[in-house]
């Protein structure tokens, strides 16, 4: 039987979890960022839904111009979740606003690039350990992806009426204007179709050979202290989980981050200069 759900962002603001469980919500699927950004409200909500106890999943909403920046929004969203208890997939989210950021800098996403996409995402969020998806609709199914290449991959699906229009659909997002207890205005409402605690993680198509050459060509930014985004946060996440860094995470590189990656380059030969850049990175990610 489907387990009813949301999914939410911080569009919904400061989201009231004890409300949202007692109304009988059984599961949610957040926004963990955007782009290179994290979003403002991921770290509460997953907290808070963790602490509840509704089982969560999460998605990254692409501004990707091509499949090694998809893979970095993948690492990013993995990092981001890796505290905390996930119980349902990460979720790749190309849009039409995707499409027209990407006009603006000059890029076509057609059919092959989406669908490209869209693989290097899911096939990053696999290797890690993760089920991962893919978010469509009418329209992008059968426009911006090849569906044959995606069905390896569970589908979260947008569409809007009192039954679904396909079949082997994991999660349906079936309204944006629904109602719930403990979030104001409007809320997508969704079924999830699968339990997720018995489904195995599918195989990923990335190999370790090939997951490093995606890190090193999708050249992820050098950081140092002062900078924000959503990669602060994942190289946050990273640190703590090697005992690097005891502090909150948040995305800014303060003197903290700074001090504990410092130590980090010094006990593992990494060139001690408080700048994370492709060697710290590589071994962050890879190691």
């Amino acid at each position: 039987m489907a387990s009813k759900g949301i999914d939410v962002s911080s569009w919904q603001g400061v989201i009231d979890w004890d409300a949202v469980k007692a109304a009988g919500i059984q599961f949610a699927i957040i926004r963990a960022g955007y782009g290179d950004e994290l979003d403002n409200q991921f770290a509460r909500n997953i907290d808070e839904c963790n602490r509840v106890g509704i089982p969560v999943g999460v998605y990254w909403f692409s501004y990707a111009l091509t499949a090694q920046e998809a893979a970095q929004e993948a690492q990013q969203a993995m990092a981001a979740v890796r505290p905390h208890k996930l119980d349902l997939p990460v979720c790749y989210d190309l849009e039409y606003d995707t499409v027209r950021y990407a006009r603006q800098c000059g890029v076509t996403i057609d059919k092959a690039l989406a669908t490209q996409m869209a693989v290097s995402f899911c096939d990053t969020v696999a290797a890690g350990g993760a089920h991962p998806a893919n978010y469509t609709n009418l329209d992008y199914s059968r426009r911006m992806f090849d569906m044959d290449a995606l069905s390896g991959f569970d589908l979260w699906y947008a569409w809007y009426n009192d039954t679904c229009n396909i079949d082997d659909v994991a999660i349906w997002q079936y309204t944006s204007s629904g109602s719930v207890p403990g979030i104001a205005g409007n809320v997508d409402l969704d079924y999830c179709n699968k339990d997720y605690t018995t489904e195995p993680v599918p195989d990923s198509g990335t190999s370790v050979e090939k997951e490093s050459e995606v890190f090193d060509m999708a050249k992820l930014r050098m950081l140092r202290r002062g900078d924000r985004g959503a990669d602060v946060y994942a190289a946050m996440v990273l640190m703590k989980a090697k005992g690097y860094y005891d502090g909150p995470c948040d995305d800014l590189f303060g003197p903290r981050m700074e001090s504990g990656l410092l130590q980090m380059q010094r006990d593992h030969g990494l060139g001690a200069d408080g700048l994370l850049g492709n060697a710290s990175w590589t071994f962050l990610l890879l190691r």
